[in-house]
């Protein structure tokens, strides 16, 4: 079996139902009722067909992440250059008196039941403790470690809501209205244990976790008429441990539907006390009580709110003298911070961009110490846009940093790209930039080569060396290498090679090196299709937000988190038969992502990026782009062949009408091609946005206004896309029917013009993406997550409901919200590919937005597959058949007209079609064998047909395509 697809119909013996029927609009025939119904039965068999009876699937396991990362390849270090720092930093978070207000918390633990002992609090005799903490009367949760397999008779209350322990019979156990419940562990691990507590006054629940394992499922409360937790009561027995108390807290809001709770940490408390800084930033400074960690290191979230990040990395260089140049490299102070070597401020960084310093002058011989203040972060008020969570203290954080020590001549950059692609044979451009920093001419020679590197490494097979007769400035040598037999890289076999550059003195030793990974591929828009190597391509690339669980982590981890979450989220696109993403990361309006790690893990793992920078911005005066940050940011990360479109802003409002709309192209353009040449370039992801928008040779406006063409409009590499969100926003199923034809009533909400997308669709010289795919919502399944802080709270998306189906969906008809989503996803990407647009990208792949209220992902918060995340997998298959329309209702006299879609080579299929009840069972099969689908991204129309055995009612018609025998 190819693929496999299916399509929920109402087959009618009404004359009415003939024609094209919609689900809600100007052909409906259903009833409000009749839609549930229909979505309830789609929820039904797509339970079956997908085999995901419960809807609690999780998409790809952390743990999966972890093992995959461990498969991966770090980037090549230099074998002959001399570069440290790459290993461990020690870290800090401080403001000011911490140390005392951390002592004042410290105080309020005290008695003469406990002392504080090695970082613990420790009962020394028989007792209780309680501790006052602020009001919690709507949802909070408890977190601390217990040694409860180890001490005897023991209980934690909070203030009678929940109530653990240990009894005098030793068995542990939890209260729920006044009873215990008994309960045992495997794996009674020795010492302090996780447990967590979980309060949700709203009913008056709670769960409660033992190292991650639930033990109480949303039981009653252990005094159900508790209404407030103010204390929490710890009775204990002499030896009973408790460390890392932490205490987070939520207070329902309804001002503002995108804003639905707060987030406040209420109880902190590690039983370590804090010390003053100090002279933090002098190598005598002792840090044996700070943290260590690999880069980049992240702190952050309310819980840290206006705690600084001090970094420390103290290193040793045997002769100074031995070095001219010293380039400290940083990928990221983000948002900003001060760099110190040697007690000496060597700079001041304004912006989250990559900086690279010479610090030689403040090297010295022997023990030198590099520190970094990183400053801690708040979304200022003018800048919160509507889909960040209401904790505004998004992570700062240092990214990778390392420290290169350099002679009188080396090697400053080098860029390498694929020209052209003839057969497997590659041209591969190599464009180094070198210095010679000597007072006279450098005589030696440059040396390239290429040589296979992942996933399997080999041999040299081109190279090229040129003889140098440098005068003492940077200069830049631009070659090509023929590469015979290339390995190209696509998203489905992600073949990368090693690229080395090396720097030869008159002698022939090698003073240095440089090293970059690359893939062997093009990118262009050939007669208006997106090509990657030559061939036809369909990008799927949903939306990258950030926002990972959990929950305490939402913030700290947003723009910059572990190495296995990004793994984790690029194989659920990979699993959904997705082959890119679309970076999206943002916490305000202005500022992305330039984060390397991204761009490393899709080359290898075969996703192709729709990249954005630190100096993306979302919306607001397409002139607050940083034009120049853009192209510093674009050198970082120019040599990954996963990046295939520039993008430097989402939907920015204020264009300026055709000069500004020009003047920024022109901006845009010229500080990439200055730096990259080889890849596609779309200045904005929302072409809507800009009203009276220009029609694609730029010869007219919207409006019908007659525009002096710009060269800059259709410059090579300017591709062009929007946000054609066909089925979302509450739109009728009319507007996906009739597209982008549409009457001023069947426009989507907010969209405003339409004129001139067939002239983008059909250019014969630009690609078409739709970079914002469909705005649909499809609840949770709230089973997964109740008392959790967004449990059973309405996304500010819920009236979208009324205007698609015909009411809002209650929280108990979840299934059938998702079925919604799945419905429109998977018509929508169908109706797509069939008007061959050259990308999709939905919004977005895993919830978390709206502090985790966001209901347009294809994946909820905590990583479960929504039905929608199955119908894009569906949609998303290289070959795939269903009917050339969207007909919801067959008549009479409709045909069903199978089509049949195909991303790739020649092909030879059969096609058997199944008309099946919703429960599964097999009414009637057709067949046709040996079709033959034409290379590229094509679509063959199959002989129309109907059913011989057609009856009223509902009925799910299956397509499976298979190879052909013959």
């Amino acid at each position: 079996v190819i693929s496999k697809s299916f399509e929920l119909r109402y087959l009618s013996n009404s004359p009415k139902a003939d024609g094209e029927t919609d689900f809600k609009g100007k052909t409906a025939l259903f009833t409000t009722p009749q839609r549930v119904d229909f979505l309830n039965a789609y929820a039904d068999f797509g339970k079956i067909f997908w085999n995901d009876a419960k809807l609690n699937s999780e998409v790809y396991p952390l743990e999966n992440a972890v093992s995959l990362l461990k498969t991966l390849k770090p980037q090549p270090s230099p074998q002959v250059r001399n570069r440290i720092l790459t290993d461990e930093w020690t870290w800090k978070g401080y403001k000011p008196d911490k140390e005392i207000v951390d002592a004042e918390e410290l105080r309020k633990w005290s008695s003469n039941t406990v002392r504080v002992e090695n970082g613990e609090l420790l009962f020394v005799s028989d007792g209780q403790i309680t501790r006052n903490v602020a009001a919690q009367n709507w949802r909070c949760q408890l977190k601390a470690d217990v040694n409860i397999f180890q001490t005897e008779n023991f209980s934690i209350s909070l203030d009678n809501c929940a109530e653990i322990g240990k009894d005098l019979s030793g068995k542990l156990y939890y209260k729920v209205n006044g009873k215990k419940v008994y309960y045992s562990v495997k794996d009674q691990s020795a010492g302090l244990v996780k447990i967590n507590i979980e309060l949700d006054f709203s009913n008056k629940r709670y769960n409660f976790y033992v190292q991650d394992q639930l033990i109480a499922d949303y039981n009653l409360f252990s005094d159900t008429t508790s209404k407030v937790f103010t204390k929490l009561l710890v009775k204990g027995e002499s030896g009973l441990r408790i460390d890392n108390v932490y205490g987070s807290g939520n207070k329902r809001l309804t001002a503002d539907t995108h804003y639905p709770f707060d987030i406040n940490t209420f109880l902190d408390e590690d039983f370590s006390p804090a010390k003053a800084l100090g002279n933090w930033n002098e190598a005598d400074y002792d840090d044996s009580d700070w943290l260590s960690a690999k880069l980049p290191v992240v702190h952050g979230g309310e819980r840290f709110k206006e705690e600084d990040l001090y970094l420390r990395k103290k290193f040793t260089i045997e002769n100074i003298n031995d070095f001219r140049v010293a380039n400290l490299y940083l990928e990221s102070l983000t948002p900003s911070g001060i760099i110190y070597v040697n007690g000496k401020t060597v700079e001041v960084v304004h912006n989250a961009g990559s900086v690279t310093i010479d610090v030689r002058k403040y090297l010295k011989s022997g023990i030198n110490l590099i520190a970094i203040k990183v400053d801690a972060h708040e979304v200022s008020p003018g800048q919160v846009m509507t889909h960040t969570t209401t904790d505004r203290h998004t992570g700062w954080f240092a990214g990778r940093i390392h420290l290169d020590l350099l002679k009188t001549a080396y090697i400053k950059d080098v860029f390498t790209y694929t020209d052209s692609i003839n057969g497997n044979r590659a041209e591969q451009v190599i464009k180094v930039n070198y210095q010679n920093i000597t007072e006279s001419r450098f005589k030696g020679k440059l040396r390239m080569s290429v040589s296979p590197w992942f996933p399997v490494e080999g041999a040299v097979i081109a190279t090229k060396e040129i003889a140098l007769n440098a005068m003492p400035i940077e200069q830049l040598n631009v070659s090509t290498l023929i590469i015979e037999n290339a390995a190209l890289w696509t998203a489905d076999k992600p073949q990368l090679y090693l690229v080395k550059t090396e720097l030869l003195d008159s002698t022939g030793n090698i003073i240095d090196d440089y090293l970059t990974t690359t893939g062997i591929r093009t990118i262009s828009q050939e007669g208006g299709t997106f090509l990657i190597n030559n061939k036809p391509e369909l990008l799927r690339a949903p939306l990258l937000f950030g926002n990972r669980a959990p929950f305490e982590k939402i913030t700290v981890w947003d723009k910059c988190p572990p190495l296995e979450y990004l793994v984790q989220e690029m194989m659920m696109i990979k699993q959904m038969n997705g082959n890119g993403i679309r970076m999206s990361v943002h916490d305000s309006k202005t500022g992305g992502v330039n984060d390397p790690r991204i761009a490393e893990l899709a080359d290898q793992l075969g996703l192709m990026l729709i990249w954005q920078t630190s100096a993306w911005i979302r919306e607001g005066n397409v002139f607050n782009i940083n034009f120049k940050q853009f192209q510093a940011d674009a050198k970082v990360v120019r040599n990954h062949p996963s990046i295939v479109i520039w993008q430097s802003a989402n939907h920015p409002f204020n264009w300026f009408g055709w000069e500004g709309i020009t003047t920024t192209y022109q901006k845009i353009y010229d500080e990439i091609i200055a730096v990259d040449s080889s890849r596609l370039i779309s200045p904005s992801a929302d072409m809507r946005i800009m009203y009276n928008i220009p029609n694609d040779e730029g010869t007219k406006d919207n409006a019908g206004n007659v525009l002096t063409p710009k060269p800059i409009w259709t410059a090579p590499l300017i591709t062009r896309g929007s946000m054609d969100y066909i089925g979302g926003y509450g739109a009728e199923w009319t507007t996906l029917r009739k597209w982008p034809f549409l009457e001023k009533d069947e426009r989507p909400l907010w969209y405003e013009t339409n004129e001139f997308q067939t002239s983008f669709l059909n250019s014969k010289h630009r690609a078409y993406f739709n970079f914002e795919h469909d705005e649909s919502i499809g609840q949770p399944n709230w089973d997964l997550v109740k008392g959790k802080p967004w449990y059973y709270v309405p996304s500010y998306e819920w009236d979208y409901d009324k205007g698609s189906i015909g009411r809002r969906l209650e929280f108990s008809e979840w299934e059938a919200s998702q079925a919604w989503q799945a419905l429109i996803t998977y018509e929508t990407v169908k109706k797509i590919r069939l008007m061959d647009y050259d990308g999709i990208s939905w919004c977005n792949l895993r919830g978390g937005a709206n502090t985790a209220t966001y209901q347009k992902s294809l994946i909820d918060y905590l990583g479960f597959a929504k039905l929608a995340y199955y119908a894009n997998q569906m949609g998303f298959q290289n070959i795939m058949a269903g009917s050339n329309n969207v007909d919801v209702m067959y008549g009479p006299k409709d045909m069903i007209s199978p089509v049949v879609l195909n991303i790739g080579n020649y092909k030879k299929v059969d096609l058997t079609i199944q008309l099946k009840t919703p429960t599964g069972r097999v009414v009637e099969t057709k067949q046709f064998k040996n079709i033959q689908l034409e290379k590229g991204r094509s679509v063959l129309n199959v002989n129309p047909f109907r059913f011989s055995s057609q009856k009223e009612g509902l009925f799910a018609i299956e397509y499976i395509v298979t190879e052909s025998k013959k």
